[in-house]
């Protein structure tokens, strides 16, 4: 006979509110006991199957309350039991000694002896009342016996290979446990006629089987425990199929089918994951293949906007191209930047101020001063610069982000508009995502359940869509000319990164002012104004105090504020890069700006760390013909409940 495994879900009940005792005259408070206020000493449960397909229930309770009590309620959910008839209650103060109650009509307030049983919706409802327990004193135990009849709780399968009939009991449910904890429980079945062992299916293992009897024993049971027992037996009772059982099987059929179909969604969306994101990578991400086009370019390969040549490379627009606009903007005056005349903690602050009306600017510019400016700033005055760039990221870095975007597409070096790129393989993702939800809440309806092996293809689904989404960022497509130039720029970055890390900081500075806004584009760190500072120091040292040697920090500034920096490349002394001046950069930046690379640094970080601060507030950014048990045995177990009191 097919093995049976026992399951189930725990539903949370609510605990009772402790009366409390005021007395006319002062008297010391009675206080509790630490622990629990109900503690189940011993919960024991036979279910006796009679010839006549019926079951005799007999529950014997016994209760050490911690606080003041004197109403029990029992309650048993009628989904697997027609009906519940011949009820009885017994009370008394040690086990063994309990005097059987009188059934009432009411069922609140009751006496001591006394006891209501009525159907209530969907459960049986048994309200006893018994002597009131005491508040911290030694009249704190009650037993408890409870029995009925239920009617309608064998299941029937003639038709199964061999016949059978079921028995499936929940005899102690979460309910009860989230109630209090269980010293000792037990479950026992007993059959109206000896049947052998090797008949017998049962589920889980029992602690004894003798020939009528099967008893399922346990102890220390904490909340979220429970007792159940099944046992599938030889027609021995005159039982037919009850009312339920049909849909109850073809409910219990589905819940067995649902981890082969939580497992085999979970490979389709393994396999439709791997096929989206090997599509993006081969249609959506990669650019054409134009081979290397150099290692390193030992100067700026042309004269391609600083922040759009940043956006080129990495299809973002990051911190970094942030930065590379806003010195772009200086470059050509339409801005300017300076140390302010108050400090902060000691610290130096630095301003912009508007020059030239925004509209003045070329349109993949204006979004960024629109940024910066919202105020309405008015030309002419200086406003703090942390603070406008902490505004711009919130209100503007979007805007920023697609006005690079369309002016690197209309300069041919995309094969379509970035963001549209993203934006269609993001209803993709999203398409794809929102069909396995739906598949997956689906099947948990018709099954009436959700199994745990549903993580399993939502995982899959989860992870596949983070990649993908991650892939978007990458989704634009270049053209053949855009891959050569992105190409030359980064050997040009590459080239950069090595005077970086080489034996000389001192060409690494100098390139890095002659040409800063590129510098910035492909890679800014904050660490250069460390080692612009350890220079300084250096230099001190050796030069008898000299404030700066590199006379080059004024030397590039001839072309005055407004003017492209070819103008002055004639008195720059050159780089290898074309031209001096900063090749990006007005003569007013530095000139503004104390303390020759130190404090353009500065500078630097200061507008970095506020273009990070904005980022903490917000930015743009079937019927079954046959029996056995199959595994869902405690899905459709009868009996269950809970017990509370009051």
């Amino acid at each position: 006979m097919p093995s049976i495994r026992l399951t189930g879900h725990r539903l949370v009940v609510a605990m009772m509110a402790l009366l409390i005792a005021i007395t006319a005259l002062p008297a010391p408070s009675m206080a509790q006991d630490d622990g629990p206020q109900v503690t189940w000493q011993q919960y024991d449960v036979t279910v006796q199957v009679d010839q006549d397909g019926t079951l005799r229930v007999t529950e014997s309770i016994v209760i050490d309350f911690n606080g003041v009590f004197r109403q029990g309620k029992r309650t048993i959910p009628m989904d697997r039991i027609e009906s519940i008839d011949e009820v009885e209650v017994a009370v008394g103060a040690v086990p063994g000694d309990v005097a059987a109650s009188r059934p009432v009509d009411q069922s609140t307030s009751l006496d001591p002896g006394e006891f209501n049983a009525r159907r209530v919706g969907g459960d049986f409802v048994i309200t006893y009342g018994f002597d009131r327990t005491s508040s911290g004193g030694e009249d704190r135990v009650r037993a408890v016996e409870i029995s009925y009849t239920a009617h309608g709780a064998i299941r029937d399968y003639p038709d199964a290979t061999p016949p059978e009939q079921q028995v499936r009991w929940t005899a102690i449910s979460e309910d009860v446990t989230a109630t209090g904890p269980i010293d000792a429980a037990s479950l026992t079945i007993v059959l109206p006629d000896a049947v052998p062992e090797d008949q017998l299916a049962i589920d889980p293992n029992p602690t004894t089987v003798e020939a009528d009897r099967i008893v399922w024993e346990r102890s220390g049971l904490g909340e979220g425990d429970a007792l159940r027992g099944a046992v599938a037996f030889p027609p021995i009772t005159s039982a037919t199929a009850p009312a339920w059982q049909a849909d109850a099987d073809t409910y219990e059929g589905r819940q067995e089918m649902l981890p082969g179909i939580h497992l085999t969604l979970g490979m389709l969306a393994f396999v439709v994951s791997v096929i989206m994101i090997l599509t993006m990578v081969v249609r959506g991400v990669r650019d054409p293949e134009v081979g290397l086009v150099a290692d390193i370019i030992p100067q700026r390969p042309d004269d391609l906007p600083a922040p759009l040549a940043g956006t080129l490379i990495d299809e973002t627009v990051d911190l970094k191209d942030v930065m590379a606009g806003m010195l772009d903007l200086e470059r050509h005056g339409f801005v300017t930047l300076g140390e302010g005349k108050k400090k902060k903690r000691g610290k130096p602050t630095y301003t912009i101020r508007l020059n030239t009306p925004v509209d003045e600017a070329p349109s993949w510019h204006r979004p960024m001063l629109e940024g910066l400016f919202s105020g309405g700033a008015d030309v002419g005055k200086d406003v703090d610069l942390a603070d406008r760039m902490k505004k711009m990221r919130q209100t503007a870095l979007s805007a920023i982000w697609r006005a690079y975007e369309k002016e690197l597409f209309e300069r041919g070096y995309f094969i379509e508009l970035p963001h549209k790129t993203r934006a269609r393989w993001g209803w993709i993702i999203a398409g794809v995502f929102i069909v396995f939800a739906a598949i997956l809440a689906g099947v948990s309806i018709w099954a009436q359940q959700v199994s745990p092996f549903l993580a399993v293809p939502a995982i899959i689904v989860v992870v596949g869509a983070i990649v993908a989404a991650i892939l978007t960022t990458r989704a634009a497509v270049k053209t053949t000319e855009g891959a050569v130039e992105a190409a030359k720029w980064k050997a040009y970055g590459r080239y950069l990164k090595d005077l970086r890390t080489g034996p000389t900081p001192e060409r690494f500075l100098e390139e890095v002012e002659l040409n800063l806004p590129w510098a910035v584009a492909l890679g800014f760190d904050s660490s250069w104004a460390k080692l612009a500072d350890d220079m300084a120091v250096s230099d001190a040292r050796h030069n008898r105090g000299r404030r700066d040697r590199h006379t080059w920090h004024t030397s590039v500034f001839v072309g005055g504020p407004g003017r492209d920096s070819s103008a002055s490349s004639a008195s720059s002394g050159g780089s290898g890069s074309g031209g001096g001046g900063l090749q990006g950069a007005s003569a007013s930046t530095l000139a503004a700006i104390g303390g020759g690379s130190s404090g353009i640094f500065s500078m630097l970080n200061t507008a970095a760390a506020g273009f990070n601060a904005g980022a903490s507030t917000g930015s743009s950014g079937s019927s079954s013909s046959s029996g056995g048990f199959s595994g869902s045995s405690s899905i459709g177990s009868s009996g269950g409940g809970g017990h509370s009191f009051s």
